[in-house]
């Protein structure tokens, strides 16, 4: 027989296809074994599209992050090791602007004292002094000393900002030092009453090369401020002249007072430590800075420059690199929402509702509300479970109906036999 039924207990019928290879089951049990369990492989399908997708996608944006962060990194070494040589050149410009006027007044000074007598001068060698203080506009005063101590001649400059000075002379180190040992001498810079700072620069007056007096020249340093502020035309950097007290004697800048300590402690530290880049500087915000020494003076030259204005460059790469970086994270957000919605959602629900249909549940519908291929594919696939559940639901009809002509059959025949049973006996009895 091809089909071969067989009376259950329960009242529940099982169909075997005698020959197949996939048994048929009603009841919510399993339908096409072979085909669910390829479904069940098939859950992994979202994961192998999120990864195939998704990791190329993530690397693409991982490079070009590594890229722009690399090149960001370049600009920022590159700028940092300028934006040390800034201050330098700075500093190095104003140190040789300095002693060029340094130079200039000890050349006017050498060829006064040259050109000088102890005895009394004449009006041509006084000329000549007073074109000196009217030419250099640093030397404000030029005075002539014998070896005693006594004033030979003065000119002094007509707008000059400096006191008189009331010292005794003989008792001044620049004069023991330039009268008694014969040695050109420049004092520590003094501050007048008026607080314009200058210093004394002292030379000998020598006759057969022993000094028998002595010119002076008061120089007003405050006209540095000249030499100092042209190192930096755009008014960017702060340059500075501090004395080796730690005294601010000249500044592009208004410095509060008093800074001499701070002044002292950032030069201490710009000369110890050579690899120093950024530190606080005199105005409070964060500088890079440079120190030179004069060489007559042992003065300093400090040049200093704001590290914004130094790393502006750099910082509009890393804001622009943040940007970039954000619309980037922006866009995979976007791709992958996408992709979620369009693709890894609906195939969720169309796998779910395959699942459901070799369970034997052909009343599962699988609703995907985005319009694309996967929408046609799961109303197809509504369509076929809805013929499969007609098909399913005629055919348990069917097998119900066929059951309970069988059952009548039985019993029909049932009761046969029990007729053939009575009437077997009775002929048995009419033999015996």
């Amino acid at each position: 027989m091809g089909i071969r039924f067989e009376r259950r207990y329960n009242g529940k019928i099982d169909q075997w296809i005698e020959g197949g290879r996939r048994p048929l089951y009603f009841h919510n049990r399993p339908f096409w074994i072979k085909s669910c369990s390829r479904m069940r492989h098939s859950i992994a399908l979202r994961h192998r599209l999120l990864v195939r997708l998704g990791v190329p996608f993530s690397l693409f944006l991982l490079v070009l992050i590594i890229a722009l962060g690399s090149l960001t990194y370049y600009s920022y070494a590159r700028n940092r090791a300028e934006a040390a040589r800034v201050p330098e050149r700075i500093a190095y410009l104003t140190k040789e602007r300095i002693i060029s006027f340094f130079e200039n007044s000890h050349r006017n000074l050498v060829i006064a004292s040259k050109s000088a007598r102890i005895m009394q001068l004449t009006d041509t060698e006084r000329r000549f002094l007073d074109n000196i203080t009217k030419e250099d506009p640093a030397i404000i005063e030029l005075a002539i000393f014998d070896a005693n101590g006594s004033e030979i001649y003065k000119v002094e400059e007509a707008t000059a900002s400096i006191a008189p000075l009331s010292e005794d002379i003989t008792r001044a180190q620049y004069f023991i030092d330039t009268v008694h040992n014969g040695r050109e001498k420049i004092s520590e810079p003094k501050t007048s009453v008026y607080g314009t700072p200058y210093i004394i620069w002292a030379l000998p007056i020598l006759i057969n090369r022993r000094p028998v007096g002595m010119i002076r020249a008061t120089i007003d340093i405050s006209v540095l401020w000249e030499t100092v502020a042209s190192a930096s035309p755009d008014g960017t950097a702060h340059v500075y002249i501090v004395d080796t007290e730690g005294a601010i004697l000249v500044s592009n800048r208004s410095v509060p007072a008093p800074r001499s300590q701070f002044a002292r402690d950032i030069v201490i530290n710009l000369r110890n430590d050579s690899d120093i880049y950024s530190y606080t500087g005199l105005l409070n915000a964060e500088v890079v800075g440079q120190a030179e020494i004069l060489p007559l003076t042992d003065w300093i030259v400090v040049a200093e420059i704001p590290l914004s204005i130094l790393m502006a460059e750099t910082q509009k790469n890393t804001r622009i690199l943040l940007i970039f970086t954000f619309l980037l994270l922006l866009l995979a957000a976007y791709e992958f929402a996408t992709l979620r919605r369009y693709l890894f959602e609906p195939l969720s629900i169309l796998i779910k509702n395959v699942e459901n249909l070799g369970t034997g549940n052909y009343k599962a519908r699988a609703h995907i509300t985005v319009k694309n291929e996967l929408s046609v594919l799961a109303s197809v696939m509504n369509e076929m479970a809805e013929k499969i559940l007609q098909y399913t639901s005629g055919l348990e009809e069917q097998v119900k109906g066929r059951t309970k002509e069988l059952a009548e059959k039985v019993e029909i025949l049932d009761r046969a036999n029990q007729q053939l049973d009575r009437s077997g006996k009775l002929l048995i009895r009419r033999d015996l």
